[in-house]
C-alpha cells in the first residue's frame, strides 16, 4: 500500500500483508483527511455496487462522512457531505 500524507508531503508505502480489519481501531485517530478520503472512496463503491464494498452498509458513509465535515470545517468537503447525503436520500 502507498499512501501520501498530506501533511507531510511524503509518501508512505507498507509492503506487507494487508487486512482490513487492522484499520478499524486506529481509524477514528486517523488524519483527518485520511478518514475524509477513505470515506468517499469507499461511499464511491457503494454507488457502484463494488464488490470491495459488498459489506458496507450504505448508511455508513452517510454519517461518517457527516462527523468528518464537522471535524474538518471545510466547505469543500462539507459540500462533498451534502453530496453523499443526498446519494444516500435518493437511493432510498
Amino acid at each position: 500500500m502507498r499512501w501520501l500524507n498530506p501533511d507531510t508531503n511524503r509518501a508512505v508505502e507498507l509492503d506487507r500483508r494487508f487486512v482490513v480489519g487492522d484499520l478499524t481501531e486506529d481509524f477514528e485517530s486517523a488524519p483527518r483527511a485520511f478518514k475524509a478520503a477513505t470515506t468517499l472512496a469507499a461511499y464511491a463503491g457503494v454507488l457502484r455496487d463494488s464488490r470491495f464494498a459488498s459489506g458496507i452498509d450504505r448508511s455508513s458513509p452517510v454519517e461518517v462522512t457527516d462527523d468528518v465535515a464537522r471535524e474538518l470545517r471545510d466547505e469543500v468537503f462539507s459540500e462533498s457531505s451534502d453530496l453523499v447525503f443526498d446519494a444516500y436520500r435518493i437511493q432510498g
